[in-house]
């Protein structure tokens, strides 16, 4: 109910009830309701009893989906009503944030009153508060939207990058909410414009209250507030809603010198990368040599654990669902994709969500803070391959930097295997046994300390019987010569000798232990459903430069609908891999290249996948 439509309904009732006020009465003077000022993303929280009236006792809470999550030493009001306290570690941020504040002691209000920062304007576009505000592209005009604004006016107070400063006033326009006013001398990106709109808001009994909702502009010729997220797991700064121009952006960390880039804008906005990015950081940013901030960023604490399907495996990247991680209890976490939100709880722990990402907000700007846990792009042993033999090298590639352990279990057995799958030596498995169908967990975790699990399956297969003996080996060398004889009387001559025997042959050497038995060739005497691979690369180049190649492979199938694996081996070495599903008769994917792949034949192995039914086979295939 609005000041206006209360004492207009006084009157009416009363002319109904047939009362007269004599012309003669003494004016009746009604005390103006009990005040509550919020300034966004600021914790300190204030307000007036409406009247002269000291030693009441007020209480500020901010409760976030009906549970508090912050509550302010309770103060006393002054001699003129007034008070202000100040909220702990949080502050009125986000739309869905409800201050409450509570009063006790002799004069004090009846009844506390609760204030939604959102005030049911469900026609408000800018985030779902109750007021926004833009500048022209100029500076030199304000234009507020305020759809529940009590009264014709709203102040304006300008904070100019000199030093000075100007209050104006924006009158109503008559048209759906909207206030304008001029902004003398205009205003340029570093210059602050704040305004602040009231609110008819009753208390929990029904009683008239007013809110003062002081909130900043957005910079000129743009839609909505300046906002930076930080990528903990990227050590990166993106920053929105900026001008066209050059600006500074700066890491500040206690202990530390600040750590500051320049960047031009691109698309409305910039990007930075630092060497590192903790929690605890600052980020400030400011336009190109100027002093003011225009937004200062606090990171936060924000670590996840997230699953990765084994059927979204691809080098595009796939679905990640996060199932738990570190917060700060009591902030806002949303979705990258999905517009609402949880709050983390007391016990700190991030609360599992069915989408790719999430970000914590920032109480102190309009900002936040997220990671990005990382993606798997391919595994070897591929997804249900037959693997021969006792032992196997294991790899993992990723999206990002950062090792992957792997364990591998059958039945009730979990074995370790050791090294880094994410490197260039892979990770080992050993004591495969034939027979038996293995579970291997690939768990990666980044610099942030968030973990990704994704888990295949592998085969164990039987080793070949052992091979024929080896041919005969060589003769064996002569022994060496003997020691020369004391030299006898000579004899008579005698007749010519005859040549002795030759000697015989050494014995035939050991045979050699048989190898590994492998798959079936392809297509093999039975087939497994594969008609033929194409696999065909081409250059990529960046400013006239070649930065290196891009890699597809085609995969044609005898029949429809499959799930395919292959992995490109040049003697020894892994080179490339990746999956596709194919819907119809054949399926395209890109490759991932662990080396570059030029021209010429690979050694292939391939998995085909369909009904739940796996089939493995080797063979070579030609790069174009």
């Amino acid at each position: 109910m609005s000041r206006v439509t209360f004492f207009r309904r006084c009157a009416i009732a009363a002319l109904v009830a047939g009362t007269v006020v004599p012309a003669s009465a003494a004016a009746v003077t009604v005390a103006p309701p009990p005040t509550v000022s919020v300034s966004m993303y600021s914790p300190t929280v204030s307000g007036n009893l409406g009247g002269p009236t000291s030693g009441v006792s007020v209480t500020v809470k901010l409760l976030r989906n009906d549970t508090v999550v912050a509550t302010a030493p309770a103060v006393t009001t002054g001699g003129d009503g007034a008070w202000a306290a100040t909220l702990p570690a949080h502050a009125p941020s986000d739309f869905r944030d409800v201050v409450a504040v509570d009063y006790t002691g002799t004069g004090a209000p009846a009844h506390g009153a609760r204030y939604r920062l959102h005030n049911d304007d469900v026609e408000e576009l800018y985030g779902g508060f109750a007021e926004s505000a833009t500048v022209s592209a100029d500076g030199s005009a304000l234009a507020i939207y305020c759809g529940t604004c009590a009264g014709t006016t709203i102040p304006i107070h300008v904070a100019y990058e000199d030093g000075s400063s100007a209050d104006a006033a924006a009158t109503s326009t008559g048209s759906g909410g909207v206030f304008a006013a001029t902004l003398s001398p205009a205003v340029g990106v570093s210059d602050v414009v704040t305004y602040t709109g009231a609110f008819d808001v009753p208390d929990l009994g029904a009683q008239p209250t007013i809110l003062d909702f002081r909130a900043r502009a957005a910079l000129p010729g743009q839609y909505g507030p300046t906002s930076c997220t930080s990528t903990l797991s990227q050590s990166s700064v993106s920053c929105a809603a900026l001008p066209p121009g050059s600006y500074d952006v700066s890491r500040v960390r206690s202990g530390s010198p600040d750590a500051t880039k320049t960047v031009a804008t691109d698309f409305g906005g910039v990007r930075v990368e630092f060497t590192s990015l903790h929690p605890g950081d600052e980020i400030v940013l400011r336009a190109s040599g100027a002093s003011t901030a225009i937004t200062r960023t606090h990171v936060t604490m924000l670590r996840l654990d997230a699953d990765q399907p084994s059927q979204l495996l691809s080098p595009f990247g796939g679905s990640l669902t996060v199932t738990g991680g570190d917060c700060v209890p009591g902030s806002w976490v949303t979705s990258f994709w999905f517009y609402g939100g949880q709050v983390c709880p007391e016990s700190g722990d991030a609360p599992a969500a069915p989408w790719f990402g999430l970000s914590q907000l920032d109480d102190f700007s309009p900002s936040s803070t997220t990671s990005a846990p990382a993606m798997f792009i391919g595994t070897s042993p591929l997804d249900n391959e037959n693997v021969y033999g006792p032992r196997v090298a294991a790899y993992a590639d990723l999206d990002s930097n950062g090792p992957v352990a792997l364990s591998y279990v059958t039945g009730s057995e979990t074995r370790q295997a050791a090294g880094d799958a994410n490197s260039a030596a892979g990770a080992q498995i050993t004591d495969v046994v034939a027979g038996k169908r293995y579970i291997a967990r690939w768990v990666a975790t980044n610099v942030n300390g968030d973990t990704t699990t994704h888990s295949t399956r592998f085969n164990g297969q039987a080793a070949a019987p052992a091979g024929p003996a080896g041919p005969a080996g060589p003769a064996g060398s002569a022994g060496p010569a003997g020691s020369a004889g004391h030299a006898g009387a000579a004899g008579p001559a005698g007749t010519a000798g005859t040549v002795g025997p030759a000697g015989a042959a050494g014995p035939v050497g050991a045979t050699g232990a048989a190898g590994p038995h492998g798959p079936q060739g392809l297509p093999g005497p039975a087939g497994i459903g594969v008609s033929g691979v194409n696999v065909t690369c081409k250059l990529v180049r960046k400013l006239g430069r070649i930065t290196g190649t891009k890699c597809k492979a085609i995969v044609v199938l005898d029949s429809a609908g499959a799930r395919v694996a292959l992995r490109l081996r040049q003697g020894n070495r892994f080179v490339a891999m990746g999956a596709g599903v194919a819907k119809g008769r054949s399926t395209s994917f890109s490759l991932h290249q662990r080396r570059a792949l030029k021209r010429g034949r690979y050694a292939m192995t391939i998995v085909l996948t369909r009904k739940g039914t796996s089939h493995t086979a080797a063979g070579t295939v030609k790069v174009r």
